[in-house]
């Protein structure tokens, strides 16, 4: 017992050494295709009305002290319509360690032509850092790899992405952090939060006119890590339900899907399936999401979004 504790202790201080010393450039999302400014700020306003989008991520079953994540997401567009803001909050947990960050996001979109624009935008923030050393437990009470308080430490956040959307094809390419902020020495040892980038794209297939067909594509580039690669396609099925499915670097295969309850009301859900050795510690991963469109003048109308 007393080693499968110290064997989970130490794969959780792994992931957070690989993972979340990155900060939230590295969270994994499996529905991003559903909540594109978790991973570009030009994606603000893209839905012409105020959208509102909530998320959370619960990693590693079955594993106490496992990731965790939750996103909250607003944008719209101003009253000219080329203007948008948005804001973006981030909340992650793995162990003792956790991080809170708050972004808030400028847009402008041009029209490129008849129903075709691009997006130039950009993030700003402020990211918190937390170790709650207090509440690990050692053998040694003296032992000197163990800090005896809770440490925190800040650090400011810039981004910028650029967006060309359509009714049914996207492309995006993103940089939520720009510059390599240095972390308190006390909080993670002079760990930095290396600049990010994403390259997304997706086009809708009009299969019949009760099915369609929706393949995307993600790839994340963090230096220092792995490059990683999401390739899913989803089905939407009478213009109520998704049901897709993704593979991640050949170490996970998700499963989602997402109900349209109505133009405006979006409930998803997705599953990922852990593919390596380690599928014998934790079963997977849990994903839930909910968003909502407003439209506050009567002379627009909400219409179903492939993205």
């Amino acid at each position: 017992m007393v080693g499968m504790k110290r064997s989970i202790l130490s794969l959780l201080f792994f992931y957070f050494s690989i993972v979340q010393l990155f900060a939230q450039q590295n969270s994994l999302f499996s529905q991003y295709m559903f909540n594109g400014l978790a991973v570009n700020p030009a994606y603000a306003g893209s839905h012409d009305v105020l959208s509102l989008t909530a998320s959370g991520r619960k990693q590693w079953i079955g594993v106490e002290g496992a990731p965790s994540t939750m996103t909250f997401s607003a944008h719209s567009p101003l009253n000219n319509e080329k203007i948008s803001i948005g804001l973006l909050f981030y909340g992650d947990k793995v162990g003792v360690f956790s991080q809170q960050s708050l972004n808030t996001i400028y847009a402008y979109k041009i029209k490129v032509s008849s129903g075709a624009h691009l997006s130039f935008g950009l993030q700003a923030g402020i990211n918190n850092y937390v170790a709650r050393y207090t509440q690990l437990t050692s053998k040694d009470p003296n032992d000197p790899a163990l800090s005896k308080d809770d440490v925190s430490g800040f650090a400011p956040s810039f981004g910028s992405g650029i967006y060309y959307y359509t009714e049914k094809f996207y492309a995006g390419i993103s940089s939520p952090f720009l510059i390599n902020n240095l972390i308190g020495k006390q909080v993670y040892n002079n760990f930095k939060i290396r600049s990010t980038y994403f390259f997304t794209t997706g086009k809708v297939f009009i299969i019949s006119e009760d099915i369609k067909l929706k393949p995307s594509l993600l790839i994340k580039y963090v230096y220092g890590a792995p490059l990683q690669a999401d390739l899913n396609a989803n089905v939407l099925l009478k213009n109520v339900l998704w049901v897709g499915a993704s593979l991640r670097n050949f170490s996970s295969a998700n499963f989602l899907t997402q109900f349209n309850i109505s133009a405006q009301l979006k409930m998803g859900y997705s599953y990922d399936l852990n593919l390596t050795k380690s599928a014998d510690i934790y079963s997977g991963s849990h994903e839930v999401m909910i968003s909502y469109l407003f439209s506050f003048n009567k002379s627009k109308v909400v219409t179903p979004r492939y993205f």
